[in-house]
This record gives C-alpha cells, sequence and structure tokens, in this order.
C-alpha cells in the first residue's frame, strides 16, 4: 500500500510539469496562428488530444487514490473487527493472545510482575438450557461490561477466550493487587443479580477465577503462567465455586 501511495505522489507530482508544458504549447499556437502559420490547425489538433489524454490521466489518478484511500479504511476497519468478540464488544481470543504475548515480553525484559485471572460463569450451560440462548447472549454481555468497568488502569486487558470464559491481564500486579481486582470483578457479577434457579451455589449468576501472578524470566515459560491459572480456576470449581484461588494455594 505504501509503494501504491507513493506512485499516486510522484504522478502528482508530474502534473505541475505538464501544466507548464500545456501552457507553453498554448502560447506557440497562439503564436503560430497569428503569424498563420500552415501548420497552426494540426498544432491545435494534436494540443486538443493532448490535453484530453492528460484530463483523463489526472481523473484515473484521482480515482485510484479515492479507491487507496477506501482500501485503507476498509483495512483498518477488518484488522479492528478481527480483534473484537462481536458478541460482546471486547477484545477476542485472538487480540488476547497478541496481547499476553506482549505483556509478557515486557515481563521479561523488565523484571515485573504478570497477573493472569482466568474466569469462568458458574453452571452457564444450565443457564443456556434454562433461559435461552438469547437470554445467554444477553448475560455474556453483561458480565463483559460488568468486567470492563471493573478494570481501571489503561494496561489492564480484558478478553473473551471462549464461551463463557474470560481473561484478564494486569501488567505489573502483585498477587495482593491481583486478588484484590478479582474480588472485586466476583462482587460486580453478584451485584447484577441475574437471576439462575438451576445454579447449584446461588439463586443468580456467580463466577469463578483462578489467578496466577509470575515475574517472567523465560518467553517459553507463558504457557506454564497460564496454565497455573487454569489449575487454579479449576479449584475454584471444585471447592465449591463463587470464589477466587490463586494458584500458590491451588498447589498446597
Amino acid at each position: 500500500m505504501d509503494g501504491l501511495n507513493h506512485e499516486i505522489t510522484e504522478y502528482m507530482s508530474l502534473f505541475a510539469e505538464e501544466e507548464e508544458i500545456i501552457s507553453k504549447a498554448e502560447d506557440i499556437l497562439e503564436s503560430a496562428k497569428q503569424q498563420q502559420n500552415i501548420l497552426a490547425p494540426h498544432f491545435d489538433k494534436l494540443l486538443r488530444s493532448y490535453k484530453k489524454l492528460f484530463g483523463q490521466t489526472k481523473r484515473i489518478v484521482k480515482m485510484a487514490d479515492n479507491l487507496q484511500r477506501d482500501l485503507n479504511t476498509a483495512t483498518d476497519k477488518l484488522s479492528v473487527l478481527c480483534k473484537i468478540d462481536q458478541l460482546t464488544g471486547i477484545a477476542n481470543r485472538r487480540c488476547f493472545e497478541d496481547t499476553y504475548n506482549v505483556q509478557w515480553k515486557r515481563s521479561v525484559r523488565n523484571r515485573t510482575q504478570l497477573a493472569l485471572i482466568v474466569i469462568d460463569i458458574d453452571y452457564f450451560k444450565q443457564y443456556n438450557d434454562t433461559y435461552g440462548h438469547s437470554k445467554g447472549d444477553i448475560c455474556l454481555q453483561k458480565v463483559a461490561q460488568a468486567i470492563q468497568q471493573t478494570l481501571k488502569r489503561p494496561d489492564d486487558f480484558l478478553a473473551r477466550y471462549g464461551g463463557e470464559e474470560f481473561v484478564v491481564v494486569l501488567p505489573t500486579t502483585d498477587e495482593n493487587g491481583a486478588l484484590l481486582i478479582a474480588e472485586s470483578i466476583r462482587d460486580s457479577i453478584e451485584a447484577l443479580s441475574i437471576p439462575h434457579r438451576m445454579s447449584k451455589v446461588s439463586n443468580h449468576l456467580t463466577i469463578s477465577m483462578g489467578v496466577c501472578v509470575m515475574t517472567a524470566s523465560l518467553v517459553d515459560y507463558k504457557d506454564v503462567h497460564f496454565q497455573r491459572a487454569d489449575e487454579a480456576l479449576y479449584q475454584a470449581k471444585n471447592e465449591g465455586r463463587n470464589r477466587v484461588i490463586m494458584w500458590k494455594d491451588a498447589s498446597e
């Protein structure tokens, strides 16, 4: 795209020279007419043909410029759409993987702590079976919005990982800070008071969370980080759901 833009710019820079050539040609033609030069009519015909061709060239270049602009706009929109979960409006799994990778490398470079929270809606299948998938979709949207509103810092990141599972990435966050945010998220979902009569935990919707905080040392350990958060989530479910478990507790 940059190459095409460069070519269009070069074409546009030629226009000034071409306009000057046409102007000089018109002056010569006018002089030839005044001198009743027998070649003047032929020169006039050639000049009119050249001016017509030049006008067409300018229109083609303008069309190419407009098409390039439209293509750039469409590409930018597509790039954004590829990273957004269309149901909830938050980042999707692909965007999470890209962001997580960047933050992990930053943690490696700066020797800072990185917190990861894996979130699962308790008994969501039963919720869908009871209230229908359209209500389930609305539920996911409300949960995503509530979690997003809980995150205050610009670098705090939320994504829908898949189904009823969400992930939160918290750069430069220690275990106490991660637990505080996780509990705030859990409280925000309970505060929604979304009825869930088939839940075995409560009469309203709840979530379970697994948390892992690591200071990255090797790039390859990123998968270990996620696995530990997932293991903590598994323990939260085993211990009755509607709770937050830090990975160090899960390993004991």
